[in-house]
């Protein structure tokens, strides 16, 4: 099952089950897309879940702390019938800083991570991806303290947050009223005028998806959507997943449950006073309603808390003179009152099946009090949104519904992390000496950036969690644009001005070479290319599915650089030019024996041995390739001509008249190229001819590129290495008896040969699509292939033609020269590159 596209001008149908606060700010982010239109579905008699609380319930929805970026955004929207807006509405009860007095210390805190029951891998996870639940908690560190108060449990985020803290005050916030009539009211009727369906009492009963949507069943009537964003808290979504027979991630575990004390105070106390204030100390979550004479405690070990303990630690905390009034007690024992209600869940792979058009939105918490959880499910209805908006390709023109009251466009805050790193980010970018950025952020402003001229490149910011990943280096930036955080109309523009400005540092990395050096191969660990490992490697590349290689290349399937005789030559016409030009070079005959190493699909043996009647044999140690080229020459009746096996370069045996290698020496590894080379030259007969093609690298950059992981080793090729001409040239004349008499560059012929090969891509999306590559997969090698043509149109990566001979081998070819019926190359040497 696959996500389909939204066809442009047709309306796509979205259903949110639940309407709380995560369901309500679903809807409120999907209603700003053009052609969305949105159902919710909520099982019980009201909107707004636990933020639906009336004045004086022991709850505490309406606090909130100022951090609390994408639940205020919304609250710009929200009109009241005053015409005031709902974040007009809040009133600042008092400001606050992190001291041993308060305790006070604000925290990044997922609640689950904390629970005794969760293992340590379970935590990293949670802590590895940044899900966000605002909580106020207190550092002491002795064994009475808060289980989540533990310095252990403090992530480097949390810690720099808690720095911060100490250097700047913290506003709390109060709605003021009852919550249906100050918040859930007005919302449910800002949706409503947006065109937002909203119904209660109608409880999701199984969700059914398919090739086209999902079904989604009701309590009397099934209905289709396009998409179903699913935002009720995590142990139910997994029951819903689970009634649907649909296999997910969501793990059960033991529920925690508390004790809820509701003290009434005396009206004499002096603290009564006050302003609104909440206090976390010894195991105890203390909210302090003045205005309603009492405290609300949150005990989170329930059975072992007694009254008499709690009663003791309040009168001391508050200094209080008098007796209580009243002291009501209640356990949460039920399920839907815990405290833990779920591990934590991956919103964008709750399925194990990911292709399938559900979404997750919900809560990984239960009863979450006394801080409101509302921004972390704001914040997870956003980030499910955006997943959503970027899989479908939903209209970006939010045609005026995107503003906030005053009737400026709409914005995103960012988080403290999100604006340091956008900072540094553009700062970063502020160095550009040559072209021109431009920066055009979805929820903010447009910001150009450089001196101007070409090349000038366009980045789009879809998502505020862009700067954070960016900040992350080479991996940020691959994970965020195939997350869809950020594209581009001209990805190679925006390469080739990286490629360009990127070389001004090129220098300081060379001169750093002597540090870098020893520490990358430490990290490499100095793996070796084992026949085992280059199978492995080799797999994952060539054996994703021959189909994805059929929808890119020719119909000769040649995965390497065509050579194009002409400004209108078509992908097809300039991969058998290539390969008649390889032919030509090798002067092959009917009497040769030719050895191809690594010959992929087969398409030059193919082509060899029909057009000079030669022998070859051909090896590859990609299963889908050898599967393939046998199954070709078969049908071709060529069997008696190509020998095809499956056997690593270290294993062939034989002697032959000719060698061809096109584009397999980058796999061999840095280490390993003399071993290549030296077989090489064993197998070739006294009087043998070589033709190797390559893609190389800078000499002045191979020392460092052999052992970095870069974004084609760490994503693309495995291990992979790029190796320059000097080490090409050093190493056949230190470990073979052959020289290098030709060398010839078709870098510019790659660059088209990429882009005929995005260009396939694009034209077979769909069906790509339906075989199972999702739009992350897609937005990945799309990546792939124009970093690759962008490396060449800015020549920091070459492709060259060596022709390499045995001693007694007589006819010599002059270095860059070419007969007349072939392209023009560019000579290397013309490029200021030569060999030593």
């Amino acid at each position: 099952m696959t996500r389909e596209f939204c066809p442009i001008g047709e309306v796509m149908k979205v259903c949110v089950v639940g309407a709380g606060i995560s369901g309500l700010s679903t809807a409120q982010y999907l209603s700003r897309y053009h052609d969305v239109e949105v159902f919710v579905y909520e099982q019980s008699s009201t909107f707004g879940g636990r933020a639906n609380i009336l004045d004086g319930g022991e709850h505490c929805p309406r606090v909130f702390l100022n951090d609390y970026h994408y639940l205020f955004e919304i609250f710009k929207d929200l009109r009241l019938s005053d015409g005031s807006t709902v974040y007009d509405s809040l009133t600042t009860l008092q400001r606050y800083w992190a001291s041993s007095r308060s305790g006070w210390v604000e925290l990044s805190h997922t609640y689950s991570i904390f629970a005794d029951e969760v293992p340590i891998g379970d935590r990293l996870r949670v802590l590895r991806a940044k899900r966000i639940s605002p909580l106020i908690a207190e550092q002491e560190f002795s064994g009475n303290t808060n289980r989540y108060g533990s310095w252990r449990n403090y992530s480097l985020r949390s810690l720099l947050r808690i720095i911060m803290s100490l250097a700047r005050f913290t506003s709390v916030y109060d709605l003021g009223g009852r919550t249906d009539r100050v918040l859930t009211g007005p919302w449910v009727d800002n949706l409503r005028t947006r065109g937002v369906t909203l119904v209660t009492d109608t409880p999701v009963l199984s969700l059914h998806p398919d090739s086209s949507g999902v079904v989604v069943e009701l309590a009397d009537h099934s209905e289709r959507f396009d998409a179903v964003v699913v935002t009720a808290y995590a142990s139910d979504a997994s029951r819903l997943l689970e009634s649907s027979g649909l296999p997910h991630r969501i793990p059960r575990l033991s529920h925690i449950h508390c004790k809820v004390f509701t003290l009434v105070l005396d009206p004499r106390e002096k603290i009564l006073e006050r302003e609104p204030a909440i206090y976390s100390r010894q195991g105890l979550n203390i909210l302090f309603q003045p205005r309603a004479n009492r405290c609300v405690v949150l005990c989170l070990r329930s059975r072992s808390t007694s009254r008499d303990f709690v009663t003791a630690r309040l009168r001391e905390y508050l200094d209080l003179e008098h007796d209580f009034v009243e002291v009501r007690e209640r356990d949460n024992q039920a399920d839907n009152e815990a405290i833990f209600s779920a591990d934590f869940v991956d919103q964008n792979a709750i399925l194990v099946e990911p292709a399938q058009h559900i979404y997750f939105a919900g809560s990984y918490t239960k009863n979450s009090y006394p801080v409101d959880s509302g921004e972390g499910a704001a914040r997870t209805a956003f980030n499910a949104v955006e997943r959503l908006a970027g899989d479908f390709h939903l209209s970006r023109d939010f045609a005026g519904r995107a503003m906030v009251p005053n009737g400026t466009p709409y914005q995103v805050p960012l988080t403290v992390s999100q604006r340091y790193a956008r900072r540094a980010i553009l700062a970063l970018a502020g160095r550009i000496s040559v072209g021109e950025l431009v920066v055009a952020e979805k929820y903010g402003e447009t910001v150009s950036i450089g001196p101007g001229g070409h090349p000038t490149a366009r980045i789009d910011v879809n998502s505020p969690e862009t700067w954070t990943r960016l900040a992350r280096g080479m991996h940020g930036c691959v994970q965020s644009y195939c997350a869809g955080d950020w594209e581009s109309p001209d990805l190679v523009a925006v390469l080739r001005l990286a490629a360009r400005n990127v070389s001004v540092g090129d220098d300081l990395r060379r001169k750093a070479a002597f540090v870098r050096v020893p520490l990358l191969r430490l990290r490499a660990g100095l793996g070796r290319h084992t026949r085992a490992q280059s199978r492995r490697d080799i797999a994952f590349h060539y054996d994703l599915g021959n189909d994805l290689f059929a929808s890119m290349l020719d119909e000769t399937m040649s995965y390497s650089c065509a050579v194009f005789p002409g400004p209108d030559s078509t992908l097809s016409e300039a991969a058998h030019h290539k390969m008649e030009l390889v032919c030509a070079k090798l002067d092959l005959r009917r009497d040769d024996r030719v050895l191809e190493i690594g010959g992929g699909w087969g398409g030059f043996a193919v082509y060899a041995a029909r057009t000079r009647g030669c022998h070859v044999t051909m090896t590859t140690i990609s299963n889908a390739q050898y599967t393939y080229a046998r199954q070709h020459v078969q049908r071709l009746g060529l069997t008696d001509l190509i020998d095809v096996r499956f056997e690593d370069y270290r294993d062939t045996t034989g002697s032959f008249d000719k060698l061809v290698s096109i584009e397999m020496v980058e796999a061999v590894g840095a280490d390993n190229l003399g071993t290549f080379f030296g077989r090489c030259s064993e197998l070739l007969k006294p009087g043998g001819l070589m033709l190797l093609q390559a893609i190389t690298i800078d000499d002045r950059a191979y020392e460092v590129a052999k052992l970095a992981r870069t974004f084609i080793r760490s994503y693309i090729f495995p291990n992979g290495c790029l190796p320059s001409l000097e080490v090409i040239s050093r190493t056949v004349a230190r470990r073979t008896d052959m020289y290098i008499t030709g060398l010839d560059d078709y870098s510019s012929h790659y660059a088209r040969t990429l882009a005929c090969w995005r260009a396939n891509i694009g034209r077979a999306q769909d069906d790509i699509q339906k075989r199972g590559y999702d739009l992350r997969f897609q937005r990945l090698w799309g990546l792939y292939l124009a970093y690759c043509e962008a490396g060449f149109l800015e020549h920091r990566i070459r492709l060259i033609h060596a022709t390499i001979v045995k001693p007694s081998h007589f006819a010599v070819i002059e270095v860059g020269r070419c007969e007349s019926t072939r392209p023009q190359p560019v000579s290397v040497t013309d490029r200021g590159v030569g060999l030593d």
